[in-house]
């Protein structure tokens, strides 16, 4: 696994996240940035989630 590619995904969508729900804000809520923006930070946080189990059972199996 490129762990080099996954750091750089998990730098840039929750980056673009916030970028989506600030938007959202100021053009008077739009609701399809404001659920880009939910939808990006969830699956930012799947694929950490997903690369912390993935290393914990490279460690376990060792």
């Amino acid at each position: 696994m490129n762990f080099k590619l996954v750091k750089i995904i998990l730098t840039i969508i929750p980056l673009l996240a916030l970028l989506a729900l600030i938007g959202a804000f100021l053009l008077d809520f739009n609701y399809i940035l404001f659920l880009l923006g939910i939808i990006l930070s969830f699956l930012s946080y799947f694929v950490l989630t997903i690369l912390i189990i993935y290393k914990v059972l490279k460690n376990k199996s060792k």
